[in-house]
Formats: C-alpha cells, sequence, structure tokens
C-alpha cells in the first residue's frame, strides 16, 4: 500500500508542476520532489511559456513514465 500511496503523490506533484508551468509559467525546482528528467521536461516547459509545444508536454509524460511507472 506504501509504493501505491508514494506513487499517487507522485502524480499529483507531477499534474500539478506540470499545469502550473503550462498555464503561469512556473516551475518550482527541485522543491517539487520530481525525478531529474521529469524536472527537467516540466521546466522547459515553463520556459517556453506560453507558447510550450505539445511536444514538450508529451515529453514530460514519457519523462514521468520511465521514472515512476504506469501510475493511474
Amino acid at each position: 500500500m506504501h509504493d501505491e500511496t508514494t506513487a499517487g503523490n507522485a502524480r499529483s506533484t507531477f499534474e500539478q508542476a506540470l499545469i502550473r508551468a503550462i498555464t503561469e509559467g512556473y516551475f518550482p525546482g527541485r522543491s517539487a520532489d520530481l525525478g531529474v528528467n521529469t524536472s527537467a521536461a516540466i521546466e522547459a516547459i515553463a520556459r517556453e511559456h506560453p507558447e510550450a509545444a505539445a511536444t514538450l508536454i508529451a515529453v514530460a509524460y514519457d519523462a514521468f513514465q520511465s521514472e515512476y511507472g504506469a501510475v493511474g
């Protein structure tokens, strides 16, 4: 159960960071407690705000998937 809770928290953290990067250009840095590749992908989206390409968003999802596996 602990692993599911941790994975769920990671998914929630990822989604919140992604939404803020897309809508506000905000990147929380390492305080978001995400993997290195996921953080880098979200930072790239924030830097491109408000014109982040869909491919950058797809890269963020792929990075999250590779670091955390299938999280529903």
